[in-house]
């Protein structure tokens, strides 16, 4: 299952090799072109059908970023431990207990705190950041740790996808696995377009939209829509208006977030295609966040953005949830919207 292959790769932001090369894979023999960019970036095009002449047509593009948090190793202490540093934006409440994996040999680890039973009130009371936990290799001498590890290899979390529930699956990097696997799925099923379709896997995403940039800058795309796994707090205790999505209530659509405002017309674009094929979908309900449509936004001559989203508990954490439902909706979801940028030739009204 491509979702559950994606998942389980390591990919923490600037070491994205393993999601790359998987991807690809899978996707090589569905595009007119492909390249991979200086900064690892993958561009997949599939061009204009019926356009012999060379004629300029829209550009679309469809972008998923293929990296995920994680953390980087910033030294060995006395005991052998690691020292870690976090890469994008981790809670560090959901941090202490976790199994990682650590460097290109997958070294088992995991993040120890001291045990409640030797804790004063105070510490009990604090968060300990994350600079300040240590990963646990099995070694008690900086000597042998240092023959296996070094400063700058990558942790990322170990976690395996699973099936559970009614309908719901688990696993680590469903943000943002979920739209690279969608992405996917949909260049397995296309047609031939009469506009020229730029299918993206990003990186660095989590860092600040790094990869996203150079994208923006060399396509120069007229749309783009973002395909993103999304923040989900339909849990208790959790105040109404703080409830940005719900699980089995459809794919996500931002009216902005901490970082973009999405294109109403596209939007309404988006809306009209949902609606046409009986698609169920669901707005944002809380401007936090970000995603690369910010980035797409502001470069070159800026473009149409929007997003489509999955649903996800626990976004940024050692374990995430989905809806299979949700996940499927969305693919059926940005199949339909680009089938109704065929009808239009690729192109949407913004008057």
């Amino acid at each position: 299952m491509l979702l559950s292959d994606l998942s389980n790769l390591p990919g923490v932001s600037g070491n994205e090799d393993a999601v790359r090369d998987y991807i690809l894979n899978e996707i090589t023999a569905y595009c007119d072109s492909i390249s991979v960019d200086r900064v690892g970036n993958i561009v997949a095009v599939v061009k204009a059908g019926g356009n012999k002449n060379g004629e300029e047509v829209p550009k679309i593009m469809l972008a998923a970023h293929m990296d995920e948090v994680g953390f980087i190793v910033s030294g060995v202490d006395r005991n052998g431990n690691l020292q870690i540093m976090p890469v994008g934006g981790i809670d560090p409440k959901v941090v202490p207990g976790s199994k990682v994996l650590v460097g290109d040999n997958d070294i088992k680890g995991v993040i120890g705190i001291k045990a409640i039973h030797l804790q004063s009130e105070v510490e009990f009371k604090k968060t300990v950041a994350i600079d300040a936990l240590r990963v646990d290799i099995g070694s008690d001498r900086k000597k042998l740790t240092e023959n296996v590890v070094i400063p700058g290899d990558y942790v990322v979390f170990d976690t395996m996808f699973e099936e559970f529930g009614e309908g719901l699956y688990s696993g680590k990097a469903f943000d943002d696995r979920v739209g690279c696997a969608i992405l996917i799925e949909l260049m397995r099923n296309l047609k031939r377009l009469p506009f020229d379709l730029y299918i993206c896997f990003s990186v660095k995403e989590e860092i600040g939209l790094a990869g996203a940039k150079i994208l923006a800058e060399s396509i120069k795309p007229d749309v783009a829509i973002i395909l993103e796994g999304t923040t989900c707090a339909d849990l208790p205790n959790v105040a109404g208006h703080m409830v940005s999505s719900r699980l089995r209530e459809g794919p996500v659509l931002a009216i902005m977030d901490g970082s973009s405002v999405s294109s109403r017309k596209l939007n309404e674009f988006i809306i009209a295609a949902a609606k046409e094929n009986h698609i169920p979908y669901q707005f944002k309900n809380t401007v936090t966040g970000g995603n690369d449509a910010a980035a797409i936004q502001r470069s070159a001559m800026g473009a149409m953005v929007s997003s489509i989203s999955v649903p996800c508990r626990y976004l940024h954490s050692p374990v995430s949830v989905i809806s299979k439902e949700d996940y499927d909706n969305a693919f059926y979801l940005v199949t339909a919207v680009i089938e109704k940028l065929s009808e239009t030739g690729g192109s949407i009204d913004v008057h």
